[in-house]
């Protein structure tokens, strides 16, 4: 799993000025110009072309990206999109970019809490809004199959 945090730890000031910081709390209050949106989208599709990453979660949560260009990749790649019950409302507002990527989904309560696991009631009701198909849910009645960390671990052998 990959996705943007506001506590991550930076390796320098300036990377967490320039990055963390302005992302995971001044752009929510004041929007994204157009090169911050840029810098963070060419940091997620450089993450994701690096290391095996099988699921992407809350794609444009406190950082502000391209998400049809973040989601292309993904769907090049073999990355599933999190929708998850935590971030629905950025979901329902991207999910026409994100349709229009062909990447493929996967359903998750992304719970803080024991009470909120396995809820999945306004993701089903998501994925009726707007008609998704079966088959780009890869855990929708089936147990998913992840290969991007499979696969970076048999390069490793």
């Amino acid at each position: 799993l990959m996705g943007f945090h506001r506590f991550v730890r930076s390796t320098s000031l300036n990377e967490y000025f320039n990055f963390v910081f302005f992302n995971g709390f001044i752009a929510d209050i004041c929007g994204s110009p157009a090169k911050k949106t840029a810098v963070a989208t060419d940091a997620y599709i450089k993450a994701l072309e690096k290391y095996p990453v099988d699921i992407l979660t809350h794609v444009g949560n406190h950082a502000r990206v391209d998400v049809k260009e973040v989601c292309k990749v993904a769907a090049s790649l073999g990355t599933l999109i999190e929708i998850n019950m935590k971030h629905l409302r950025l979901v329902d507002k991207l999910m026409p970019v994100m349709l229009d990527s062909g990447c493929n989904f996967i359903v998750n309560s992304d719970a803080h809490k024991k009470d909120k696991i396995g809820q999945f009631k306004g993701a089903e009701e998501l994925i009726k809004k707007y008609e998704i198909p079966s088959c780009r849910i890869v855990n929708l009645d089936k147990k998913p199959t992840f290969t991007r960390l499979n696969e970076y671990k048999a390069k490793l052998k």
